[in-house]
């Protein structure tokens, strides 16, 4: 199970739901939980979505590409030679083609930086991608260390891209129960905020400045992924 599915059974049990029954009709399928009878509860992150190439994906697909990476490179590049270790900050954002033109690049980029101490300066590698070194005052197993990074993209204000965000969410899982919606009386959806650590009576007024989004779900809840005991519902 997992993290915003042991969230929402959590939110259910907390509600006065008894009959919790997890993938009712079997393993992956749709939907997560069963309850109350035979009312249907679908279960997804609620996630920043941005536009690549004209196509929309979730925002944390380039984390998880470029950062491992990026610490790959960082532990081939140990100097057993130096005496003391480097902390690395890292700040990106897109479009950023990772390929090895690029890492070699950023390789010798850190490298020369090292070379000429320029520590606790923020170093722009290119108009995407920035980083930061910090001289250590001894050493550690590896030369530098990657201790923080951040994603430009997802700064600026929060109302809209959740509001779009909750579009796509629903839209993609409405879509997803479609063929499977008669087998029960309702349906629900539970989304984990995963944008913004607030979930309140706020957050209802923020998605009221918006067209209603129209969907197949009855309910559509938002539960704070900071405490199940914080949510909202779109639809009430």
């Amino acid at each position: 199970m997992k993290q915003e599915e042991k969230l929402a059974e959590q939110f259910l049990e907390e509600n006065g739901f008894k009959s919790i029954e997890f993938e009712p009709l079997g393993e992956s399928k749709a939907p997560d939980f069963r309850i109350d009878g035979n009312i249907a509860v679908e279960v997804r992150r609620l996630n920043k979505h941005v536009s690549v190439n004209d196509k929309i994906q979730p925002i944390e697909n380039l984390e998880y590409k470029f950062v491992p990476k990026f610490r790959e490179l960082l532990d081939s590049m140990n100097n057993p030679k130096l005496d003391y270790s480097i902390a690395v900050t890292l700040r990106y954002k897109r479009p950023i083609k990772i390929g090895r033109d690029l890492l070699n690049g950023i390789r010798n980029s850190i490298l020369k930086t090292t070379e000429l101490e320029i520590f606790g300066v923020e170093i722009e590698y290119n108009n995407q991608i920035k980083y930061e070194l910090y001289k250590g005052n001894g050493k550690t197993e590896k030369t530098y260390n990657l201790i923080m990074w951040s994603d430009f993209d997802k700064g600026g204000t929060v109302q809209e891209p959740r509001y779009e965000a909750a579009k796509i969410c629903i839209n993609e899982k409405a879509e997803k129960l479609i063929d499977v919606k008669d087998k029960f009386s309702v349906l629900w959806l539970i989304l984990v905020d995963d944008i913004f650590s607030r979930v309140d009576y706020t957050t209802k007024q923020d998605f009221e400045r918006f067209p209603k989004i129209e969907s197949i779900f009855e309910r559509v809840i938002i539960i704070s992924k900071m405490n199940s005991k914080n949510w909202v519902d779109l639809y009430e």
